[in-house]
C-alpha cells in the first residue's frame, strides 16, 4: 500500500469524477431539525434501517424513503457538490456490473467497481464540497456496510479509510492476512451473497474518530489493492443511530 502522504496527493493531482454505472445520482435533502420520533417506523423493515439520524453515504432510493425525517444528512452523489471520484480513472478502477438484488434485497444499483490496477494501486473516494456538518456523529452511533464478492475471489480484500479532521481510520474488510495494521478488519463469505456489518463509532473513536469540523472532502475513501480484476461491490453505506 502507498503510504498517507502518495496516497492524498494521488487523491488531490489524479481525482477525476466518474458517475460509475453501478452508481446512480440523486437530489439531496436535508432535514437537520426535524425530530425523527414524529416518523412512524416500519418494524418490517431490516433493523438497519429502524435507527434515526441517518447521514446516508451510499443507499438506494427505496431503503432511503422508508427513513423518511429519519435522514439527518443525505451525503449520496449529486453530482454537484457530493460525488463518487474514482482515482486515475481507467487506471486504478473500472465500472462494474450489478447482477441481482442489492443488499435489501431491491432490484436497483450499487456500487460496482472492478480493479484495472497496472500500477500496484487502486482506489476511489466519496468526496463533499459543501461543509456538511457531522459533529452530530458520537458514540452512540453505528456505521453500517454491506458488501459481496463472487465465489471466484476468496481473497478479496478492501479497506476503508475516513479522514477524520486530519486522522486516517481504516477499515478492513477480508482475509486477515492481508488486514496489516488496519484498525479493524472482518472476513465476510464469499458466495454472491451480501454481508452487512454495523461497526460501533466508540470502536473507531478509540483511534481518533471525530468530527470537530465542518466537512469538506473525502467523507470515505477505499483502497482495494493491485490485482487486476478483482471487484467491489458495496452498498447501503451510512451512520445511525440504531434501535434501542
Amino acid at each position: 500500500m502507498k503510504t498517507k502522504k502518495l496516497f492524498w496527493l494521488m487523491a488531490i493531482f489524479a481525482m477525476l469524477t466518474v458517475a460509475p454505472s453501478c452508481d446512480k445520482d440523486d437530489d439531496n435533502s436535508n432535514n437537520n431539525g426535524e425530530d425523527p420520533t414524529e416518523d412512524p417506523i416500519d418494524e418490517s423493515l431490516p433493523l438497519s434501517l429502524q435507527g434515526t439520524n441517518y447521514y446516508v453515504i451510499q443507499l438506494d432510493e427505496t431503503s432511503f424513503s422508508s427513513l423518511g425525517k429519519r435522514v439527518a444528512n443525505d451525503l449520496r452523489p449529486n453530482g454537484t457538490t457530493r460525488f463518487l471520484d474514482v482515482w486515475a480513472q481507467g487506471e486504478t478502477y473500472s465500472a462494474g456490473t450489478c447482477q441481482g438484488p442489492n443488499a435489501y434485497g431491491e432490484i436497483t444499483e450499487w456500487v460496482s467497481l472492478v480493479v484495472v490496477a497496472p500500477d500496484s494501486w487502486s482506489g476511489a473516494g466519496w468526496r463533499i464540497t459543501d461543509g456538511v456538518d457531522m459533529t452530530g456523529i458520537d458514540d452512540t452511533y453505528n456505521f453500517h456496510i454491506a458488501i459481496k464478492s463472487p465465489s471466484n475471489q476468496p481473497t478479496a480484500g478492501h479497506t476503508f479509510i475516513f479522514n477524520s479532521d486530519g486522522n486516517e481510520i481504516k477499515l478492513f474488510f477480508g482475509p486477515e492476512s492481508e488486514a496489516g495494521s488496519d484498525l479493524w478488519y472482518a472476513n465476510y463469505t464469499h458466495d454472491g451473497e451480501w454481508n452487512h456489518f454495523d461497526i460501533p463509532v466508540s470502536t473507531l473513536m478509540e483511534k481518533g474518530y471525530m468530527w470537530e469540523n465542518g466537512l469538506n472532502g473525502n467523507v470515505l475513501g477505499v483502497l482495494s489493492g493491485s490485482v487486476a480484476g478483482r471487484e467491489l461491490n458495496i452498498d447501503a453505506m451510512f451512520f445511525y443511530k440504531p434501535k434501542k
